[in-house]
């Protein structure tokens, strides 16, 4: 019943609002309830700065500067609001605003940029962007993100302190969060959970960058907002906002960009329109494609040439490593003085082939298509947040039949063919300020319906989850503090498969009919010790189900081996606390944070020492296993001015885990690494803005492998002689220039960066492929972005 009302009450709202905006006109007092704000975007100098962001992040709303520095934001609350202004190779200002009934002037002036400012946050909570914020959050800004992004999540976030990457390939790119990924790290978009098949670390999230405009990471367990599978954190996908005509006339906008990457010759290609009208209605619409080739390994000889044992099986260009993604994305709304409504289409299609260690190929497919309406309600002095998502997933593999993507769609050759549709209903009401304390409650509901055609990975399934949360800040003087509770009851049917059936019919009950009720809960202080440096501390709960595949899959894996599932798992539970400084001050900052997460029942695949036999080849038998589990690190970062313009950034991560019940560490930890960029900015001149010069080092230190429990390692005593399992230490180096080119209201970004600068050869411990191949060689990328204005 709570499910049909929460879809119910999260598809009314946005659509009734929307009808009566557009029926008969408000009386004038309701027009007058609202605020217009209004003001110019300067320099150091004084002069207007063109083409500045002012947004309220909160509303979602957002404006540009004209060609005289002037920006306009109608149909705002008298509420208290936190608006932000940015430009390209400018210093952020935010600001925390009471607005009065009519107009009101805030004028900015930005100073270049230097060192980054602590982000906005709005993932947690709507008026985070205070520096004493207990919140871990790390930001990618529209402008980083455009020169970051790849076709690999993980490769595009690494460099986010905190953050690595289980890699196969440049496609493949699976977070991991303070050691944790796959099912354990949610990912999100606008707060809405974005499903997938997290069965192997060759995992591909289903996304596109093209329809995000930031990407917000939450650090340590997010249960509280996210439910389950945030246990390790959260990735949260911001889209763009709504276009909106603020200053009353027709606009039209266009945006074409392209990259280009030189070692595996692969191609991105996007474009763009949005507009809106003066009566409120905003729209966007655009497609993107991204093409690659097989990627060439770091210049080497392998080992049939060296004959030296751990040397790779393959070196130069890996065959069956291309892919190619297709994406495309639609926005339709209507804004006026109550808020906004709009529904957002996300839509993906794509495939990848995987080399495997006998030389032949591993094709997948994958489609990703999401349906949602989203509003932002403003409803007096609360604004109200309902969202409907409709998502349908699919996956298609080739692995076992050893056919590449092209092979297996012409002949219909798959071995696995996985389909999953989730509904998901969320309301939020961000409440006002009372006696120092804002925030938001929210309820959500899911249903999930998992349709296996071909394969044992898991059988076919349905999942139930309702929750309720809560999340609040109270801020006095030097004090922040936060908390948050959440309960989730969830339910999870599964049709018997292979594993369950060959048990005695006495313990089959039970098994394919499993219920969590699981309470989480998250408290944090932040202490201002003195102007730009706080103390932050930190105690939150998180929780993972078990998914149909940890409990049921029965089927080998050509990445690692066979796999066995346990009907038995209870689900995982993590408690984590972290404390930190973080400091701020004209000319540098940064934060340092040690964390330590303990997590009850943590699920593993255990080398049981048997083998299966597979088409005359014989298989490593891994079983889903538990134990207690420990894991520990320390995350820094710093960015600081070093000479005026040239600027120094770095961040060092270390981490170390354990397996209570072997002893052993975890498996799949990312290794330490340190990483520094030296980062020139020279002042403007003529038609150029923000340019910027990079050069940057990257050293990883060695690793070892935790034992019988970590994937591929068996390279390590490998009889064929080729391959490692635990990997050396490593240095890579990368540099960079970017400018932006402004020609009166109109500009075009560009940016050259060399990745692998000296082409050296090493293997990265969470590199999926390093028992056989090296990582990727040399990499020189390009890439142009032309946003221009067609009407306005």
């Amino acid at each position: 019943m709570l499910v049909r009302v929460v879809l119910a009450i999260s598809l009314a709202v946005p659509i009734a609002t929307s009808l009566q905006a557009q029926g008969s006109p408000r009386p004038v007092t309701a027009r007058a309830s609202r605020a217009v704000l209004a003001g110019i975007v300067r320099n150091e100098a004084g002069e207007p700065l063109v083409g500045a962001y002012i947004a309220v992040p909160a509303l979602e709303r957002l404006a540009t500067s004209d060609r005289e520095g002037r920006y306009r934001l109608r149909d705002l609350p008298t509420s208290p609001v936190t608006v932000v202004v940015r430009a390209v190779g400018r210093q952020p200002v935010t600001a925390r605003l009471t607005l009065a009934l009519g107009d009101n002037a805030h004028d900015v002036t930005l100073a270049p940029a230097t060192i980054t400012l602590v982000p906005v946050v709005v993932t947690g909570s709507a008026s985070a962007s205070d520096p004493t914020t207990p919140l871990d959050v790390a930001a990618v800004d529209p402008q980083q993100l455009r020169q970051l992004s790849t076709g690999s999540l993980g490769r595009t976030l690494e460099k986010v302190p905190g953050i690595a990457t289980i890699s196969t390939g440049p496609m493949a790119g699976n977070p991991v969060l303070r050691g944790m990924s796959q099912g354990q790290v949610r990912l999100t978009r606008d707060g809405m959970p974005i499903e997938s098949f997290q069965g192997t670390s060759r995992w591909t999230p289903p996304i596109s960058f093209g329809s995000v405009d930031r990407v917000e990471v939450i650090r340590g367990p997010a249960s509280v907002l996210y439910g389950s599978s945030a246990m390790g954190g959260a990735i949260n996908l911001i889209p763009k906002a709504l276009p909106r005509a603020e200053n009353g006339r027709v606009e039209l906008d266009g945006l074409v960009e392209t990259q280009y990457f030189s070692n595996n010759g692969e191609r991105y290609l996007g474009g763009e329109v949005s507009g809106a009208t003066p009566n409120g209605v905003g729209l966007r619409a655009g497609f993107n494609r991204r093409e690659g080739g097989n990627f060439t390994t770091a210049s080497a000889q392998p080992y049939a040439t060296t004959q030296v044992k751990g040397d790779p099986k393959f070196t130069g260009t890996l065959p069956f490593t291309n892919y190619d993604q297709r994406a495309g994305y639609a926005q339709l709304g209507l804004s006026a003085g109550w808020g906004q409504g709009q529904v957002l289409y996300d839509g993906f299609d794509g495939y990848n082939n995987f080399l495997n260690s006998n030389g032949k190929a591993a094709g997948v497919r994958m489609a990703n298509h999401e349906l949602r309406s989203r509003g932002t309600v403003l409803a007096g002095a609360w604004v109200l947040k309902p969202s409907l998502a409709l998502q349908e997933l699919r996956i298609q593999r080739a692995a076992s039949a050893q056919l590449t993507f092209e092979q297996a769609r012409a002949t219909s050759g798959w071995d696995q063919d996985l389909g999953r549709r989730a509904i998901t209903g969320r309301m939020e009401a961000e409440h006002p300020t009372l006696a120092g304390v804002t925030g938001k409650l929210g309820v959500e509901a899911q249903h999930q319906r998992g349709l296996t055609r071909l394969s044992r990975i898991e059988p076919s399934s349905r999942i139930d989850n309702v929750a309720a949360f809560a999340f609040e800040e109270w801020r006095h003087a030097r004090v922040t503090i936060s908390a948050g509770a959440r309960y989730d009851h969830r339910t999870q049917e599964a049709t018997p498969g292979s594993l369950v059936n060959a048990l005695p019919v006495e313990e089959r009950a039970g098994l394919t009919d499993r219920t969590f009720s699981v309470a989480n809960g998250s408290l944090g202080i932040g202490v201002r010790l003195r102007p730009g440096l706080t103390w932050l501390a930190n105690v939150s709960t998180g929780f993972r189900a078990p998914s149909a595949q940890d409990l049921y899959t029965d089927e080998n894996r050509p990445a690692f081996g066979w796999l066995e599932g346990n009907p038995h798992l209870a689900p995982e539970r993590s408690r984590s606390i972290e404390t930190g400084l973080r400091f701020q001050a004209s000319r540098a900052t940064g934060q340092v944070t040690a964390y330590r997460n303990s997590v009850r029942d943590y699920i593993y695949m255990q080398n049981t020492g048997r083998t299966r036999d597979v088409r005359g080849e014989q298989r490593i038998v891994y079983a889903n296993a538990q134990a207690d589990a420990l894991i520990r690190g320390v995350e820094a970062s710093l960015e600081g001015e070093v000479l005026p313009r040239l600027v120094f950034e770095t961040n060092y991560m270390v981490l170390r885990s354990r397996n209570r019940r072997t002893r052993e560490a975890l498996p799949l930890m990312p290794a330490d690494q340190w990483r520094g960029t030296l980062r020139y900015s020279p002042r403007d001149r003529g038609a150029l803005r923000g340019s910027q010069l990079r050069v940057g080092a990257r050293h990883v230190w060695a690793k070892s492998i935790a034992g019988l429990t970590e994937p591929f390692a068996e390279f390590d005593a490998n009889p064929a002689g080729f391959g490692i399992s635990s990997t050396p230490s490593y240095q890579v180096f990368e540099a960079g220039v970017s400018t932006r080119l402004q020609t009166g209201r109109q500009h075009l970004d560009l940016s050259l960066d060399v990745q692998n600068l000296t082409d050296a050869a090493y293997r990265d411990f969470l590199d999926t492929q390093k028992g056989f191949a090296l990582s990727q060689g040399r990499n020189v990328s390009l890439r142009v972005s032309a946003p221009f204005h067609i009407l306005r």
